[in-house]
């Protein structure tokens, strides 16, 4: 049949305009989607899937939509048939391989997923990544049922290099040692003996026992924590060949191919098969491949998977390996390629083409994500936030971020935008759920259930919640009932398997039943938690070689991993099976020779074996692992030595309380301290044991208080801890977690207390000797005595500060002691701003660290990677500088203050408490959240990636005295930094907004300082000319009208004032802040009236100073005598009377800066003379210097106006006791001199 041509064109609009309608779904699809209405969404995307222009991302887009209220099966589907129509489907399945959607996990597949995973293999599409992921995945899947043949062959095909030998472990704390040159670099050689991070000496050893294809963990085989640790293989090649080395990891990572060093990474990323593509040349006969890896915050083990492909991704045939050392030919001219990922370029290209296209977006992310590359996902993910602001499903994608990132802060304000915004999402509904159970609101959390159910119907999750939830309400009943109904439904799933374990073990009492209800599970699918069941009921019944058969399976199928050999080990330890126990423990050594744990714990085998291979086991495990305490004891015991400490003796306090003396010989204190013992005991190669004995007795009501609780750490052995009573009586005292609580404590009575600690460092710090005693303090005491019992050769040194007292050093058998002994000495008496105790009393100092430049270089090694430029710091930095490059070096850097004090917020965490380690330069912008070394590093990070040098500078607060750290330590409890600017430096405190920049607080100036800059640095007491000076310079113009007077007050406050000013003011309405003034001047007038307050913009920033203008009224300003009209100064500051110059007589030095931390005072007040009056007489002028401030008050008439200008210079703010009487003196005339009153007289 012949259409006509009139017909034909109909025909062709009519076509056209169904594809722009089905266009058109797609587009409101997103609409929808984006407004969180699923349900619409959905019917637009299924439209939109039978238009083929759109078909392919509407089933995509359908994907995704499933994923969020729909069962997995739904969305699986919607992706099937995506991937039918998409031409590659490689970057796709890249990107979404692990998401719900698509594979979701690496556990048993069911049969939709089998029959998928299958077809895609032999599809001919993949290519050689996504084909390697896939025949892994299967391998999973045939682990998972426990068909570890068919497994194996999977996982062959893989190409996975699996013969490595290992070095390990090397210093990595924070990062540290990702650019060390550790030995095992130049060192292939078996033979060779590294020195691992705690001192102990290692070699080269062969991982063993893994099946094919496997990722290699060298978590198996040694400690990794807060390591580096290196792998080595060596490759046989047939002939000179360019390849590609594709590798995943956990952690960072270096790669060298004959000593030439490849490929480097120092981000720590958990990421998957072929993550890294980089070329490498393989030289004919054998070539070195070593490997490194780090470990520090980032990833909580380390991993990877290696192999050779060409460059099409082929593996390379012909190739043979050997973990043992082969001679080889260094290759130091060789130029590695790194090859861009394809699926990430395929996706930043299709985001190129469509910047506002959120599914191409998400897809970017999923890409970024696949290869933990947070930071790029997260930037995504922002851009789509921006395009859809109500997105929950864009939030879901952030949360994931945020996750990955341990970003707390931001997750939790995404979780509350979800909440708000979209209050019915599932993931709301979760959140909501998990509040009401926190809650204990049970019949909200019920309620919430039920709208769950409404989404998915009774699927696990919803089976799951409801028995927990009844459970948690006590109704034994219903949640049987419920879990029957979920067993029946979910025979597969091991948590429901599981309850109804416990249900026949506990409920019914049915061991053989619960038995069979695993037995039967565990014969369709491989789980390691159900075989554990079985073998833990095993044990139960008594039934041991039942349980010990289990974990003999296990350990067949899995024979790398070493918890398997552990537990088998450690049962026939428990059935007395020795020899047994020995085999395993041997087993476990030869795949882990320098886990000190294992060579401990065969070391106690083998002397319950009375074998005499136990000693060398035990100094083997003690050389490893120094801080085994546990196992250090019962060596010494197994040797036949000594108690450690028993080397020290115990003190008799029963009897020395029998013998105490009386409140009546201590009438100014509230109790005597009768024994103060401190016995500590620092191992040869590291760990410290501390033994403390306390006895006090109370005699008043203030004493009880002192005393009646103390704490002794949370990890403390409390050996004994009881009240003495006048009767003789003892009382236990009650504890928690090393808090103890001294109770029904009289006066009279007294604490006893003996309590250990044990201190373990790993590290450049293993060997650590640190402390700092007392032995002037504020009781009075019979006996305070230090001992420290030493082993080997472990040098330290000590100072004894104000003190000539010498510690009595003795020899016993490998150790010296030293003791420190003191009796009868009185205690101090607090007197008003005292110097701290470390400035002046009796105080031992002991550090085995050889100097000051050991903990500057030691702790830039832990900070500097912190500091580091990377993405997110070059981002802020760059946008925050941008178009200001007219600005001064000084005026660029103090951007960067602004941005630090204002974008993040200080948590005030002890620098102590919180660790040494600072967080990343980019958590803390992300976090917006951080303590001192936090802030003061991002600080430090912004300004280097500016072009400035810059620093961190630890400080010891001057609240803690010039002399608390008399010799070498880490004992710092804040953090700033240094910034310079060609010659000029900048001091910069960060933990506060209203700072002024480079301003030095009461507690800085003069702090004991150490710049942490890698050259050699030495503490000194920090102040800089560059500060901002604390002070201030006041202008007040008086004026009369009869006896009232008006004053206009200008001030301008600089560095601390500022701050202050600041602090009082800024975050304050008018109201508030007139108020606040108002009540500030009533303080120095008795009838006083505020009328106008006005500061400038310097208030909202952090300028050097504020300005501000105030203008008051006072009544009756003068006070008549003997015909005078008396006018008091109207200074704003005056300089009261101090109670502690009344002192009598003064014991220590006068901190004066506790009292006043300015370094000038300037005022100057214009008293025009009251109409009718005239001035009796301008006053004399005063001027007083001294060594610590100089004073001048002068007067001048100029006219009908008086002129007083005042100020003050302060020079030293320490007044040693000797010249005490002299300062008092000298302040007794500058009080008076304020008090000077000008005298009228009416004409």
């Amino acid at each position: 049949m012949r259409l006509s041509l009139k017909t034909l064109i109909l025909f062709v609009l009519i076509l056209q305009a169904a594809q722009v309608f089905s266009q058109g779904h797609y587009a409101k699809a997103w609409e929808y989607f984006n407004e969180n209405k699923l349900d619409e969404a959905r019917d637009e995307f299924i439209d939109a899937t039978k238009n083929t222009e759109t078909a392919q991302d509407a089933f995509l887009s359908l994907s995704f939509l499933n994923t969020i209220d729909k069962d997995n099966d739904d969305a699986f589907n919607a992706f099937k048939s995506f991937y039918e129509k998409v031409q590659d489907p490689n970057p796709f399945l890249y990107a979404l391989f692990m998401e719900d959607q698509v594979f979701k996990d690496r556990g048993k597949k069911d049969k939709a997923h089998l029959s998928f995973l299958k077809d895609i293999i032999e599809s001919g599409k993949l290519n050689s990544t996504m084909l390697a992921k896939c025949n892994a995945l299967m391998g999973y899947h045939f682990k998972s049922i426990g068909n570890f043949k068919k497994a194996d062959e999977y996982f062959a095909k893989v190409g996975a290099i699996m013969n490595w030998q290992l070095a390990a472990n090397f210093e990595n704390i924070s990062g540290s040692g990702f650019n060390k040159e550790y030995a095992p670099i130049a060192h292939p050689e078996n033979d060779y003996e590294f020195t691992n991070r705690n001192g102990a000496p290692v070699k080269w050893f062969e991982m063993i026992r893994y099946r094919p294809g496997r990722w290699i963990y060298p978590g198996y085989h040694a400690y990794t924590s807060n390591s580096i640790v290196y792998s080595q293989t060596f490759i046989n090649s047939p002939k000179d060949q360019e390849v590609q080395i594709r590798l995943g990891v956990s952690g960072s990572v270096k790669v060298w191919t004959n000593d030439n060093l490849l490929f480097s990474e120092e981000d720590e990323r958990n990421n998957g098969i072929d993550s890294y593509i980089f070329t490498a040349r393989l030289k004919k006969g054998y070539n070195r491949i070593l490997i490194q890896l780090g470990r520090s915050v980032d990833v909580n083990s380390v991993n990877f998977l290696l192999r050779f492909t060409d460059s099409k991704g082929e593996l390379i045939p012909d190739l043979s390996v050997s973990a043992s050392p082969k001679p080889y030919k260094k290759d130091t001219e060789f130029k590695s390629e790194e090859i861009p990922h394809f699926c990430e370029v395929y996706f930043e290209k299709l985001a190129e083409k469509k910047p506002n296209d959120l599914l191409a977006l998400t897809m970017l992310s999923k890409a970024y994500i696949a290869n933990d590359k947070t930071y790029q996902a997260r930037k995504v993910l922002l851009k789509a936030a921006n395009l859809a602001p109500k997105s929950s499903f864009v939030s879901n994608g952030l949360m994931d971020v945020y996750l990955r990132e341990d970003s707390k802060t931001l997750l939790s304000l995404e979780l509350e935008k979800v909440k708000k915004n979209d209050p019915n999402n599932p993931l709301s509904l979760e959140l909501l759920y998990s509040e009401a159970l926190d809650k204990e609101d049970w019949d909200e959390a019920s309620s919430i259930i039920d709208k769950i159910e409404d989404i998915f119907g009774p699927n696990k999750n919803v089976y799951s919640k409801k028995i927990d939830l009844l459970i948690k309400e006590e109704k034994i009943n219903e949640a049987v009932k419920k879990i029957n109904e979920a067993y029946k439904k979910y025979p597969d799933t091991w948590t429901f398997v599981e309850w109804e374990y416990i249900v026949y073990a506990k409920v019914y009492k049915d061991l053989n039943g619960a038995f069979a209800l695993v037995k039967k599970y565990s014969k369709k699918n491989y789980d390691t938690d159900a075989f554990s069941t079985m073998a833990k009921h095993y044990q139960s019944v008594g039934n041991m070689n039942g349980a010990i058969g289990i974990y003999k399976k296990l350990l067949a199928n899995t024979p790398y991993e070493p918890n398997y050999y552990e537990t088998i080990a450690s049962m026939y330890v428990g059935m007395n099976n020795y020899t047994a126990a020995i085999d395993y423990y041997k087993q476990l050594i030869e795949n882990a020779p320098y886990v000190g744990y294992y060579l401990g714990e065969l070391a106690k085998a083998y002397k319950e074996n009375d074998d005499d291979e136990a000693e060398e086991y035990f100094e083997k495990a003690l050389i490893l692992d120094p801080n085994s305490f546990d196992l250090r004891k019962i060596y010494r015991k197994y040797a036949g030595k000594k108690d450690v400490f028993s080397y020290f003796g115990e003190p008799d306090l029963y009897a020395l309380y029998k013998e105490s003396e009386t409140a009546d010989d201590y009438p100014e204190d509230n109790s005597l301290i009768i024994h103060d013992e401190t016995q500590t005991v620092y191992y040869e190669r590291g760990g410290e044991e501390v033994q403390n004995f306390l006895l006090v007795k109370v005699f008043n009501s203030t004493g009880i208080d002192d005393w009646k609780e103390y704490n002794v750490g949370s990890y403390a052995d409390i050996i004994k801890a009881e009240v003495l009573k006048k009767n003789g009586s003892q009382l236990k005292a009650e504890s928690s977690r090393g808090h103890i609580v001294f109770t029904n404590l009289e006066e009279g009575d007294a604490i006893l207390l003996i309590y250990r600690n044990k201190y373990a460092n790993t590290g450049k710090r293993i060997k650590e000797i640190n402390g700092r005693e007392y032995f002037n303090i504020f009781y009075p005491y019979n006996e305070k005595k230090i001992s420290i019992l030493v082993q080997g050769d472990r040098p330290f040194n000590y100072k004894m500060m104000h003190s000539d007292m010498k510690p009595i050093v003795t020899n016993v058998d490998e150790f010296k002691l030293y003791v420190w002994d003191r009796k009868d000495e009185e205690s101090l008496k607090a007197e008003k701003y005292m110097a701290s105790i470390d400035d002046f009393s009796e105080v031992l100092h002991y550090s085995s660290i050889p100097d000051w430049n050991w903990v500057n270089k030691w702790y830039y090694d832990i900070s500097t990677t912190k500091a580091k430029s990377d993405f997110e710091v070059q981002d802020v930095t760059n946008k925050l500088l941008e178009g200001k490059e007219d600005l001064s070096d000084k005026e660029k850097i103090h951007l960067i203050y602004d941005y630090v004090v204002h974008n993040i917020h200080y948590s005030s965490v002890s620098f102590r408490q919180s660790g040494l380690v600072p967080q990343k330069a980019s958590k803390v912008i992300n976090t917006k959240i951080g303590d001192c070394k936090d802030v003061s590093t991002l600080f430090v990070a912004m300004c280097r990636e500016a072009g400035y040098k810059a620093e961190i500078v630890l400080v010891n607060t001057r609240d803690n005295g010039e002399q608390e750290l008399a010799m070498p330590g880490i004992g710092f409890n804040h953090a700033i930094a240094k910034v310079y600017v060609d010659d000029t430096y900048y001091i910069v405190e960060l933990t506060s907004d209203v700072n002024p920049f480079s301003t030095m607080g009461r507690n800085l100036k003069k702090s004991f300082v150490l710049e942490i800059n890698n050259t050699d640095s030495k503490p000194y007491l920090l102040d800089a000319p560059t500060r901002v000076p604390n002070g201030f310079k006041r202008n007040n113009e008086v004026s009369f009208d009869g006896s009232k007077m008006t004053i206009v007050r200008t001030a301008i406050n600089f560095g601390d004032y500022a701050a202050g000013t600041r602090a009082a003011y800024r975050d304050i309405g008018k109201k508030k802040q007139e108020k606040k003034m108002q009540r500030a001047i009533s303080d120095d007038f008795a009838k006083v009236k505020l009328l106008e307050l006005q500061f400038d913009t310097t208030l909202f920033t952090t300028a050097d100073s504020v300005h501000y203008v105030s203008k008051f009224e006072v009544n009756d300003a003068f006070s008549e005598f003997n015909n005078q009209y008396l006018l008091k100064i109207p200074f704003t500051y005056k300089q009261e009377p101090m109670d502690f110059l009344n002192d009598q007589e003064r014991k220590y030095p006068l901190a004066f800066w506790k009292y006043i931390n300015d370094d000038y005072q300037d005022e100057t007040v214009t008293i025009n003379i009251p109409k009718g009056m005239y001035l009796v007489s301008t006053p004399k002028n005063k001027i007083y210097t001294s060594e610590y401030v100089d004073y001048s008050l002068t007067f001048q008439k100029e006219g009908s106006k008086l002129i007083i200008h005042r100020e003050l210079k302060f020079k030293n703010d320490v007044v040693p006791t000797e010249d005490f009487e002299a300062f008092g003196a000298f302040y007794t005339k500058v009080i008076k001199a304020d008090e000077t009153q000008i005298g009228f007289k009416k004409k």
